[in-house]
């Protein structure tokens, strides 16, 4: 039994029910009849739980209904058939059938989908596309749906509009078969005369009263709470294209390939540019030449000893000789016989180890000891034809060169500084500018890339919110279908949740192919661009699941219901 006493119903402040006093009973089908406007629907909506107005009580059965268990009535007690957007027209009867099972923890075959459709007289293929059927077809499809969770309330507004003599009939005779056999509480709102007629009780709304007859057969409906199953949300999402088509499954990839690049990037700056800066503070040699305007004395060697971070001060001896030149080795571990040549002098002049060399300009002749495999400082190239000298071997002759012996590359740049402030009128000579001009070069790119693809994520991601809401939009009626057939705003939640976890895999697992591939080709150090690329998807997904979540629990079963 339901009863509802002294129900009032008002919309901006304007009366449309006074005081009403309702009572439904099984095995009956009964009519609520009235003008249009006049509140049918809204009495229904207010029955089946999908508004709430002022009464003083309402009842199903011995359960006094409140906000905590509208859900569980609405989800085990009550089956709807509205007037439109009951069903989903894109997808197949059958599939249909099993939303609707799934819904409410029953698994459907296809004989049992056959035997509910024989049930409200329908005999078509299972496999046909719900928008091919006609309007009556669809009706008697409607209920059939509504029955798969065997509701003790059927509540149908306006279910025959639209249809002809004779389709209407058969919705007739349906619902009389639902109360009279299967011992249904059937409650229709309706313009129809017909549909009115055939009704063993009705509620007439005049002038904001309802008028009621006295009823007799009282029995209580069972109240069963039941759970949605978890195999409901995965099959839903399937079926009803919450996966969307090509184009947003390539913009997931592309937002992927976005995040992944970036994490892989960052990787690169701090793993490469680390990496080329840490080679060159490792170097055993960081030194800069000093040239002045005049010859260098032993003084000037002693003034610049005494700066910060100098560990060595060293006369600086270049002289160009034909077509190579002539230096001194910086440490000093030859013989004054003895020289050390570069590999493009050896080939050029056909020298080898051991061979004499005669040098006019110094008036001496050494031996060659050895042929430099790699540069021995700063000032190094190998591809210079160059020979190395004992510092003794310079003696008789002066340089204004002075060669400065850094402690490590990372003071090269405090020395010269300290050097340009005493306004020495000297020229500094740092071999690692270079180096250095190299890697902020590098580290520029890398930055501009970065925030390129910063710029390409918060694009692609204002697109993906754009979808989801436009697609939302589209199938609002669905998931106003979903809550009146108990769904929750916590179950719909749990299918964003569902459906997020979907896109996070993918998007993760292109995010890890990345990190993988840049590893393997030496880069970066993969459980960290790991833990990266997982908490940048995170809160990517977490946008747009939070817009579909805020979208979702703004629609209401009542845009289902005529007004």
């Amino acid at each position: 039994m339901i009863k509802i006493k002294n129900l009032c119903i008002q919309y901006n402040h304007k009366k449309v029910i006074e005081h009403a006093d309702l009572c439904f009973n099984k095995g009956k089908v009964y009519g609520i009849s009235g003008e249009s406007g006049c509140g049918k629907s809204s009495i229904l909506q207010v029955i089946g739980l999908l508004q709430r107005q002022p009464y003083d009580s309402f009842t199903i059965g011995d359960i006094q209904v409140n906000q905590d268990n509208e859900e569980y009535l609405r989800k085990s007690t009550i089956g709807y058939v509205f007037q439109e957007n009951n069903l989903w027209d894109d997808l197949s009867i059958y599939t249909n059938l099993q939303l609707y099972s799934l819904l409410n923890g029953l698994e459907i075959d296809e004989q049992y989908a056959t035997d509910s459709l024989n049930k409200v007289n329908l005999s078509i293929d299972i496999k046909r596309k719900v928008g091919s059927l006609s309007g009556g077809e669809k009706q008697r499809l409607a209920i059939a749906c509504a029955m798969l969770k065997d509701p003790e309330i059927i509540i149908a507004d306006e279910p025959t509009s639209g249809l002809d003599h004779k389709n209407e009939g058969y919705i007739i005779e349906l619902f009389q078969k639902l109360a009279h056999e299967y011992h249904k509480c059937v409650i229709i709102a309706s313009h129809s005369k017909a549909v009115i007629q055939s009704c063993d009780f009705i509620y007439t709304i005049y002038e904001h009263k309802v008028e009621s007859k006295d009823l007799s057969k009282k029995e209580l409906f069972d109240y069963k709470q039941k759970e949605i199953p978890k195999s409901f949300y995965g099959f839903y999402i399937r079926k009803s294209k919450l996966i969307k088509g090509n184009k947003y499954l390539l913009l997931v990839m592309i937002l992927s390939l976005i995040t992944g690049s970036l994490v892989c990037l960052k990787n690169y700056k701090q793993y490469f540019i680390d990496q080329s800066l840490n080679e060159l503070k490792s170097k055993s040699f960081s030194d800069i030449e000093i040239i002045q305007d005049y010859d260098v004395s032993f003084k000037d060697i002693e003034y610049y000893k005494k700066f910060d971070y100098v560990e060595d001060v060293q006369y600086f001896y270049e002289i160009s000789y034909y077509n190579y030149k002539i230096r001194n080795l910086l440490d000093n571990d030859l013989s004054i016989n003895e020289c050390i040549i570069t590999p493009s002098l050896s080939d050029s002049m056909n020298y080898s180890i051991g061979d004499v060399i005669y040098i006019d300009d110094l008036q001496i002749e050494v031996t060659v000891r050895d042929i430099l495999e790699e540069p021995i400082d700063s000032f190094t190239s190998l591809n210079e034809k160059t020979i190395y000298l004992n510092l003794e071997c310079f003696k008789n002759r002066s340089t204004n060169k002075l060669l400065l012996h850094i402690r490590n590359y990372s003071y090269v740049t405090k020395v010269i500084d300290n050097i340009e402030q005493m306004n020495l009128g000297i020229l500094i000579i740092d071999q690692s500018a270079n180096d250095r001009l190299n890697i902020n070069y590098n580290e520029n790119i890398v930055d501009r890339i970065h925030s390129l693809l910063l710029t390409m994520l918060i694009m692609v991601t204002v697109m993906i919110c754009y979808i989801e809401w436009k697609d939302l939009q589209l199938h609002r009626y669905e998931f106003a279908l979903l809550k009146a057939n108990g769904m929750g705003n916590l179950n719909l939640d749990l299918m964003v949740i569902y459906r997020s976890a979907i896109q996070y895999i993918m998007m993760a697992a292109i995010g890890i192919l990345l990190i993988l591939v840049f590893n393997l080709m030496g880069g970066i150090m993969w459980y960290k661009g790991l833990v990266m690329i997982l908490g940048l998807n995170i809160a990517i997904i977490l946008i747009p699941a939070m817009l579909q979540i805020f979208t979702m629990n703004t629609f209401t079963p009542t845009i289902l219901l005529k007004l």
